[in-house]
């Protein structure tokens, strides 16, 4: 695959003000920017989020790992055609009720789905003794994935991360390649000095303890409706909390990620189908991020929404899941739509 040689740079990102700002449309009622996220929050409220079932824990070393298992198998039962399972691990200062009914309720159409709390945030605790240092994070969160999946008693799942979660769903791939099937990473990167750090500059500091889960707000300005979807669909799953202590070791540890080479001389060790996603215009994880995992993992394949920030799986659902499942139900190559198809809307 070819790439630029000299990409366009990248959109600031947004002020600590600016988030704000944006994060106030979805109570907003003066606002004529919020009028879309006022009709929006009408027919979201009302979302049935049963279906994620009973919250679960799972021992994992010094893990308790907190998490949902849900999908047509508890659903309705016998079903022909299913995908296997998917595990899902969630970005930076999220959990697992960052993840919206909508993109979980698509997923879960025709297979069963995971989701859980990554290792140290929200219900999901590490022992004392057990805690890691910033540097050895990626891969203790990576060890605890795969720890995860044996313990549930899955089989070689597909496995989808997002923003840090897809940073963890590199280094599965990296580690432990053997315990899942096809690697998804959406707005991740494999780390190293010569990677993006937007997403430390912006979580780090003041952003963090103002705005909390702070990561999936950093769109472009003129983005809101990607944004005020994103919370209002967020605010009808059930919420576990996040300390700004907790995004802070998550900081540290996106600090050494991006120190050195990162995972990038491991990358060709990768089996694993694996697809990249990135929007154009995420200045979290920088669609730049994407070129030497692609450049590593032999038979990788990526895929732009043009016109999309770091929330696009969120903002183009149907799309995003339609590419999903047809990367995972691929017997062999895989080729998806064009980038076109894909495109965002950013009003």
């Amino acid at each position: 695959m070819l790439f630029a040689s000299n990409p366009a740079p990248a959109p600031a990102p947004i002020s600590v003000d600016d988030a704000n700002g944006l994060a106030s449309l979805v109570t907003s009622t003066d606002d004529p920017a919020a009028k879309d996220c006022h009709n929006y929050r009408a027919v979201v409220q009302n979302i049935d989020v049963r279906f994620l079932g009973p919250e679960r824990t799972a021992a994992v070393g010094p893990v308790s790992a907190a998490y949902h298992r849900f999908g047509p198998l508890e659903l309705l039962a016998p079903i022909t055609g299913l995908q296997r399972p998917l595990v899902l691990v969630i970005g930076i200062a999220c959990t697992m009720s960052d993840w919206t009914p909508r993109l979980l309720r698509a997923l879960a159409a025709n297979r069963e789905v995971i989701i859980f709390d990554n290792a140290g945030i929200g219900f999901s605790s590490i022992a004392p003794n057990g805690v890691p240092a910033a540097a050895d994070y990626f891969r203790f969160q990576a060890d605890t994935v795969a720890g995860l999946i044996s313990a549930i008693g899955l089989t070689q799942p597909d496995i989808l991360g997002w923003s840090l979660g897809a940073k963890v769903a590199l280094n599965v791939a990296v580690y432990h390649g053997d315990a899942v099937r096809k690697v998804i990473s959406a707005a991740g990167s494999a780390g190293g000095a010569q990677s993006s750090t937007a997403v430390i500059d912006a979580v780090n500091g003041d952003l963090s303890v103002r705005l909390g889960r702070a990561g999936a707000l950093l769109e472009r300005p003129d983005n809101i409706r990607a944004v005020c979807q994103w919370l209002i669909e967020k605010a009808v799953m059930p919420d576990d909390e996040v300390t700004v202590a907790e995004i802070r070791a998550q900081v540290k540890a996106e600090v050494e990620y991006h120190k050195g080479d990162g995972i990038v001389p491991l990358l060709s060790g990768v089996t694993n189908p694996t697809l990249l996603v990135t929007g154009s215009e995420d200045i979290t994880n920088q669609p730049s991020n994407q070129v030497p995992v692609v450049a590593g993992i032999r038979g990788s394949v990526l895929v732009t929404f043009p016109g999309c920030g770091h929330l696009a799986l969120f903002q183009e659902v149907d799309k995003f899941v339609g590419l999903v499942n047809n990367f995972t139900a691929a017997a062999g190559a895989f080729t998806p739509q064009p980038d076109s198809y894909y495109t965002c809307s950013s009003a």
